[in-house]
């Protein structure tokens, strides 16, 4: 896999934090997870991750506005952000354009599909193919 980075996975639904944050955790990385938007950016602060997972749907603040918001107090481009949503890929991909994260990976049962979406994004390894199911 490489280097373990830092991980912080932000998402109110407690199912998908733990899939997410147990695929995350058989890659080797390091995870901690974080509810709600409320505190969000507080949590990012306190976790100095390399990575944010943010969740599209989270209340009172949604995930695109919350990525707007990290960019702005982290201009340098670390942590990355990353939309993550089950919406449909039309949507999270203008979610992308208009809130500037490195990209999103629509939320799978599949840890093989995530892992290679993941690293897609966040390594610069070749993508998965969408045509195959993957992601």
């Amino acid at each position: 896999m490489g280097t373990p980075m830092r991980v912080l996975v932000i998402d109110d639904d407690p199912i998908a934090l733990e899939v997410t944050a147990s695929a995350l955790r058989a890659m080797g990385h390091h995870v901690e997870c974080h509810e709600q938007a409320f505190g969000a950016t507080a949590a990012i602060a306190a976790a100095r991750p390399d990575v944010v997972l943010v969740d599209v749907g989270l209340p009172g603040l949604s995930g695109n506005r919350l990525v707007e918001i990290g960019r702005k107090r982290w201009p340098d481009g670390r942590p990355k952000f990353i939309l993550h949503s089950a919406r449909d890929p039309e949507e999270l991909e203008a979610l992308v354009k208009e809130s500037g994260p490195l990209g999103a990976i629509h939320k799978t049962p599949h840890p093989a599909a995530f892992r290679e979406a993941f690293e897609a994004l966040v390594l610069g390894r070749p993508a998965p193919d969408p045509a195959a199911g993957s992601a």
